[in-house]
């Protein structure tokens, strides 16, 4: 759906109402800046119905005036929390191992500053990394004060894991 040079959107989504919301992070160095879309779910297979969250913080047909949200990753969860009464944006840090958060009162942002939730079991591999950390809202429990994070780790030679972390969330 979209070109070669454009935003690779579908690094996260969530639907709000009757919108697809989807983040589009793309490898800036070692950073991940993320872009935001929406598009009408119903619409959601028709290009010139997306919309993109401009330079001018208001959303426009046209992808080049695209502004980054956020930086996250190319894999990551977003969600509402009740408890938190924001959005929340579950990923892990780019060639690390630290689960990061970041929340926002709206989609668009502002974005809160990240906040490590916490270190992942090391891999066993050279590159010392996790990866593709994911929030699972489906298993949230206490009105989604206590949160379920998965994250990928390499145990050896072509073999991986996917762990799963229960975390209690606090207000801030």
């Amino acid at each position: 759906m979209f070109g070669e040079s454009e935003p690779a959107f579908g690094s996260a989504a969530i639907v709000v109402q009757s919108m697809v919301y989807v983040f589009g992070c793309n490898l800036d160095g070692f950073a991940k800046p993320c872009r935001l879309a929406r598009v009408p779910l119903a619409d959601i297979t028709h290009r010139r119905a997306w919309e993109f969250y401009g330079t001018s913080q208001k959303w426009q047909k046209d992808i080049e005036s695209c502004q980054v949200v956020l930086n996250g990753n190319d894999m990551m969860s977003v969600s509402y929390n009740s408890y938190l009464e924001r959005y929340l944006a579950v990923y892990s840090q780019p060639m690390s191992i630290g689960v990061m958060l970041r929340t926002a009162k709206k989609i668009e942002g502002p974005w809160s500053q990240p906040y490590k939730a916490f270190d992942a079991k090391e891999p066993v591999n050279a590159i010392g990394w996790i990866y593709d950390a994911m929030e699972h809202p489906e298993y949230a429990e206490k009105n989604d004060k206590l949160i379920y994070i998965t994250y990928s780790r390499q145990t050896g030679p072509l073999a991986f894991e996917q762990r799963i972390v229960r975390i209690t969330l606090k207000r801030p």
